[in-house]
């Protein structure tokens, strides 16, 4: 599962002045002849309700992390020499070689309504200008920062402290770090540990700042250095988020359940087709006498391992395994038993021989129309069918393969989900789920991937779908 939670506010906090550009659609990181960091906030209720309705069981097994899309990448051909080396207009360059910081904010803070830097002086009325809100000085009207007078959020020696404090591997406000060699690298930084902490009750989410070390931050130069990336107030597709990242692909092993190998057997639970969490764990017994540990993957699903020792209960035999202690809203109900039959290792083990090849598999999805128009806040369920091609009659599961989202810049292909996500493969049917709630308006496309034996089979274009913007758009 790969999940997107959009930021709520921004703002650039600027050294020694109390404007506020919490609109402005770029956050410019500076040092040298400015120093400016850079602040953020996402909801973390979105997070915890993933928490709490199981689809993330395990927080130790889950990774969150801040990206910002850098608004100057040269990876692009053709590209501006002065760009690649750093030199723009003036005595502005663009920095290479640095370290940015990320830490936890002490306070609540207001991203205001301010645009512009500066208050020209030949306009009577600029709406675009603005003190109120967060700034160098201040996280509201009226409310200052720890590091009083100096600003900045927090004093610089307040923040070597901590980040000594990091280095050695100790509690501290820093929460992480990341390095930029040329300095058109976009921002993927790791805020795996205060995530966990807000959500353990251990923290409060007040927001994250980002700056460059304090080194730097007092390095004087002929020129000012800068880093810029998007924010929530961008007019683009690239608005910042924190990825949530946690494995839970449904892989059930029921229709081809194979000895000598680790089997899972999934049991589900729903309502109505909408998943629920039963009160307490079940369990299952195989053949009446052959007791497997249950677990639970997400929401509503819980499976059987079963290890490759236990798994052998003679070939081609049917099997029945019993779930017990299901328990729903306080009630005891029923238990429940379900099959399946155990097959030959040969079905998976090959010794002595080439590898077989086996026929050809093309995928086909079903759930999305082609070039569909979908409201954000749906969920989708896609099914893949994979048929032995020139055989449409032949449906089989596929139990490696994967999809890819993306969307297009131009030429260029732009990922959504972080590559290649798996495909979920359930007793009957492959398929995947699409969160339209995580993602902006625009066009995306999906390409799926499957291997058979030492194959690799890429299909390209197999679906794309819009997310209608439902202030510019209407369904006809």
């Amino acid at each position: 599962m790969v999940r997107h939670i959009f930021l709520d506010k921004t703002n650039t906090i600027i050294k020694g002045s109390d404007s506020n550009v919490g609109l402005n659609p770029v956050a410019e990181l500076n040092y040298g002849d400015a120093v400016t960091r850079f602040l953020v906030h996402f909801d973390v209720d979105t997070i915890k309700a993933l928490v709490d309705e199981k689809e993330i069981v395990d927080l130790d097994k889950a990774a969150f992390t801040l990206k910002m899309t850098n608004c100057a990448p040269i990876s692009g051909q053709p590209y501006d020499k002065k760009l690649q080396y750093g030199g723009t207009c003036g005595t502005k360059e663009r920095a290479s070689s640095f370290n940015v910081l990320c830490l936890s904010l002490p306070q609540e803070f207001d991203g205001g309504r301010g645009f512009e830097f500066m208050n020209e002086p030949w306009t009577n009325s600029n709406k675009s200008f603005t003190t109120s809100g967060s700034n160098w000085y201040q996280s509201a009207n009226g409310y200052a920062w720890p590091a009083g007078e100096e600003g900045g959020v927090y004093t610089l020696e307040t923040i070597v402290d901590e980040y000594n404090k990091w280095a050695e591997g100790e509690d501290s406000l820093v929460i992480n770090r990341q390095h930029f060699d040329f300095g058109d690298e976009d921002l993927a930084i790791d805020i795996t540990k205060y995530v966990v902490a807000v959500l353990n009750g251990d923290a409060e989410n007040y927001g994250l700042m980002l700056m460059f070390t304090p080194r730097l931050e007092q390095t004087t130069t002929d020129a000012q250095q800068y880093v810029g990336f998007f924010t929530d107030h961008t007019n683009t597709f690239f608005h910042p988020f924190v990825e949530v990242s946690y494995e839970n692909a449904v892989f059930d092993d029921r229709a081809s359940f194979y000895e000598g190998k680790e089997n899972k057997l999934f049991f589900y639970a729903s309502i109505s087709g909408d998943y629920v969490n039963l009160d307490e764990i079940p369990t299952c017994t195989i053949n009446d006498d052959v007791q497997v540990p249950v677990y639970q993957l997400r929401k509503g699903i819980y499976y059987a391992l079963v290890d490759a020792e236990t798994s052998h209960f003679g070939v081609d035999t049917i099997n029945f395994d019993v779930w017990s202690n299901l328990k729903l809203g306080g009630q005891t109900l029923p238990n429940v038993e379900m099959e399946f039959v155990s097959l030959s290792s040969k079905g998976y083990l090959n010794l002595g021989g080439l590898p077989k090849k086996d026929k050809r598999l093309v995928p086909t999805l079903y759930g999305i129309n082609d070039n569909e128009g979908l409201t954000r806040h749906e969920v989708r369920r896609v099914d893949v069918d994979f048929r032995v091609e020139y055989e449409t009659n032949k449906k089989r599961l596929c139990d490696n393969a994967f999809y890819r989202l993306y969307t297009m810049d131009g030429v260029r292909e732009i990922e959504i989900l972080n590559g290649y996500q798996p495909i979920e493969m359930g007793t009957l049917q492959n398929y995947f789920l699409i969160h339209t709630e995580d993602l902006v308006p625009g066009k995306y496309y999906v390409d799926v991937k499957a291997y058979q034996g030492v194959e690799q089979l890429y299909f390209k274009d197999v679906l794309h779908f819009k997310i209608i913007d439902d202030v510019t758009e209407r369904f006809v």
